[in-house]
């Protein structure tokens, strides 16, 4: 007995009056619909078709193979050729080297801060910057292409030959 609130009530299994039981409830939550209605179908292709044409031209020509590649990489060199940059093959090819040496500096703090990530939790991270590196390359890379194209110099450096896209990614 309690001196302050009186009798303590009894226990559950000894109540004259039971319990209302708990309202029933599914073992499992309804299956969610997974099929995508026409419209949202839509509406999504729309939206990438519209992301599609944002994309710039080195990207495209990254992602292009044959055929279509060739005709993007000869739209670049035009745009190439229409900015009038006069430059000796020597000159040229000491930019392109040079330039070159910046991105493989960049590719290199990239791995580095991609390295540092924690193991767990960063997929996302990792990926986008193994997206950044892979990036770099190719639009560098088609680039040059181009410009060397414009500039009637076919043969690339052996840099460029030896860093492939999808080298230590």
């Amino acid at each position: 007995l309690s001196e302050i609130g009186g009798p303590r009530p009894p226990p559950e299994r000894l109540r004259a009056t039971p319990l209302p039981p708990r309202a029933a409830q599914p073992a499992m939550p309804p299956k969610v619909k997974k099929r995508i209605s026409k419209s949202q179908r839509k509406k999504n292709q729309r939206a990438a078709a519209a992301a599609a044409k944002d994309v710039p031209m080195e990207l495209q020509v990254r992602k292009a193979r044959g055929q279509k590649r060739k005709a993007l990489v000869e739209m670049l060199v035009q745009q190439a050729k229409a900015a009038g940059k006069q430059e000796t093959p020597e000159q040229l090819r000491a930019r392109h080297a040079a330039e070159w040496k910046e991105m493989k500096a960049k590719v290199a703090a990239t791995k580095q801060a991609r390295k540092r990530l924690p193991k767990k939790g960063n997929k996302e991270a990792k990926v986008a910057l193994s997206g950044k590196i892979k990036e770099m390359i190719s639009e560098m890379t088609v680039r040059h292409e181009a410009e060397r194209k414009a500039a009637g110099v076919e043969e690339p450096p052996k840099a460029e030959e030896a860093m492939s896209e999808d080298e230590d990614l």
